[in-house]
Order: structure tokens, then C-alpha cells, then sequence
């Protein structure tokens, strides 16, 4: 079964739905005994948003992979967001730490290393990659780098 309500306005479409939701739960069974297609017009029109919610995702050029209406800056914002950090493990870090070692000294190296905590050791610092906890590994390569690059 298909009802079809029409209104000429949308004052006349609140005036309705003021009413309908004022009556009493006493008066809808009389109500139903003389207009029986009252009772599912109002509750098809309690059921329908009013306002329609916003999509939870910007739409996306297919071709590109752009946020459609996106301007430059919150596209690469949107990008470094998506991107996760990169994970370092223990190689990487012992990778680090001969480098500088190499081309910077091993002073330098056991300078950086210091400011971080030993993992098996809270009060010491760290003296090697390997004393680095895997929290420390992203901020020490981090470092490393910069005193290789400065």
C-alpha cells in the first residue's frame, strides 16, 4: 500500500505535524475510527529527516585520487594524514648509529643515544641500538640522521 500525502506549503506541512504530535495517545484510536489514512500520513512524515546528514567522506576523483574541491594544502594534509609513520626496527636503528659512527665519530653517536633511556635499565642511558626501547627506535634514527645531514 502506497499513501500520498500532498500539502501546498510548508506552513501548512508544520501546522499538521504540530498538531499530530499535541494529541493525546487517548484520541488517536478516535481518531483512527474516523480518518484511517491520518494515522500512517503522520508517522511516514515523523519518520522522514528533516535535515539529511553530510556524507562521512569527501567524494574522490576516481582518475586521480583527489578530493573533489580540495584545495592544494588540504590535499597534502589529507595525504600525510592517510599515510602511516614508518615503523623502525632494531636494524634500522643499528643501521643509523654505524653511520654516524663512520662518518661522524663514536662520540656523536653515544651522545645521541644518551638522551634516551636503556630498555632494561630505567636509570641508565642507552649505550647501542640495541639498548634502544622500540618506542625510542623513530626519535633516535631521527636524530642520528640530522647529526649526519648538519
Amino acid at each position: 500500500m502506497k499513501i500520498t500525502v500532498e500539502f501546498n506549503s510548508l506552513e501548512e506541512f508544520m501546522e499538521h505535524m504540530k498538531t499530530e504530535k499535541v494529541e493525546s495517545v487517548a484520541e488517536k484510536p478516535r481518531q483512527t475510527a474516523q480518518a484511517p489514512q491520518a494515522e500512517p500520513e503522520a508517522e511516514k512524515a515523523e519518520n522522514l529527516p528533516m535535515n539529511l546528514p553530510e556524507p562521512a567522506e569527501k567524494p574522490v576523483d576516481i582518475g586521480t585520487g583527489a578530493i573533489v574541491g580540495a584545495t592544494p594544502e588540504e590535499q597534502k594534509q589529507i595525504e600525510a594524514e592517510e599515510k602511516p609513520a614508518p615503523t623502525f626496527v632494531l636494524a634500522d636503528a643499528q643501521k643509523a648509529v654505524r653511520e654516524v659512527v663512520k662518518k661522524k665519530g663514536k662520540d656523536i653517536a653515544k651522545e645521541i643515544l644518551a638522551h634516551y633511556k636503556h630498555k632494561d635499565k630505567e636509570d641508565s642511558p642507552a649505550t647501542g641500538a640495541s639498548a634502544l626501547k622500540p618506542e625510542d627506535y623513530a626519535a633516535a634514527i631521527r636524530e642520528l640522521e640530522e647529526a649526519l645531514n648538519g
